[in-house]
């Protein structure tokens, strides 16, 4: 386990304009890179997909937003009793290489997958019971583009302690970029950073013509039997609580944090390309 002060030395070195990010918030990063590491090492890398926006931040783009939690597909069926038996492996692997304590503390099953909430205690050296990360995993899941095995990336030399050549089975790009299109749709989520993470997506052209994407994006609401109304309308209907909860979710994962109302409009130009109506 790497000394607090590389974890303050990295917000030192992060701040602009007297901005940065919580030294807890990169605590935690660097936590989630050895739980990937430790899955790396253990019998779930082959039956997991890892996913969503800390899939871009650790395998695609260098310095992206932070990120909180972990989001995984199960490539095969697999009960949540013998998931938590894995885990077990998975402590003791981080626990030898880094000398890192984490424990389970809690579970859920739902419809159609399980969640996971760990505790640890990382380089701040808090109690236990005060790290907290959760870990979604989703059984049944229609996969319309290849899983890449992808190395983690090295991204901060304050994580000196990060091994190199570690490799996860990933989503791609692409269907990342679908499945948070599926996210904006889904009428009962309003997290600002699936906007942000497709906005910048389009931006930044790692997604380049957005309309190949279209039919893709079609067969997984038929998938996940959303409703197949307007893209438009239902994001125009979530503008009143993205931007109410923008900052109040973004702010600590990013220096920079880009105006609601600059992403809000380009995005929508964008939208309008793969509107359903």
């Amino acid at each position: 386990m790497i000394n607090q002060r590389n974890l303050f030395r990295l917000q030192a070195n992060l701040t602009k304009a007297g901005k940065s990010i919580p030294v807890k918030t990169i605590e935690k990063d660097y936590i989630l890179s050895w739980i990937l590491i430790g899955i790396s090492k253990s019998d779930l890398k082959d039956i997991l997909a890892f996913k969503g926006g800390t899939a871009l931040k650790k395998f695609y783009i260098h310095r992206y937003r932070f990120s909180e939690d972990l989001d995984f597909t199960l490539l095969k069926s697999f009960s949540l009793s013998n998931l938590k038996e894995k885990f077990e492996d998975i402590y003791q692997i981080l626990l030898k290489d880094a000398n890192i304590p984490i424990r389970f503390s809690r579970s859920d099953e739902h419809e159609n997958g399980y969640t996971i909430f760990l505790n640890f205690s990382g380089p701040l050296s808090a109690d236990i019971s005060k790290g907290s990360i959760k870990i979604d995993f989703t059984k049944e899941e229609l996969l319309q583009f290849p899983i890449i095995l992808k190395p983690l990336l090295k991204e901060y030399k304050e994580y000196n302690d990060i091994p190199l050549n570690i490799k996860l089975k990933v989503y791609s790009i692409n269907e990342i970029f679908v499945e948070k299109i599926l996210s904006i749709m889904d009428k009962s989520r309003n997290e600002p950073r699936d906007i942000y993470d497709t906005w910048y997506l389009i931006a930044n052209k790692y997604i380049s013509d957005i309309f190949l994407l279209k039919p893709y994006i079609e067969k997984k609401i038929k998938f996940k039997k959303l409703s197949d109304s307007s893209i438009l309308k239902v994001f125009d209907e979530k503008e009143i609580r993205y931007k109410r909860l923008w900052e109040v979710r973004l702010k600590n994962q990013m220096v920079e944090l880009p105006s609601f109302e600059k992403v809000y409009r380009e995005l929508k130009r964008e939208l309008k390309e793969i509107d359903l109506i």
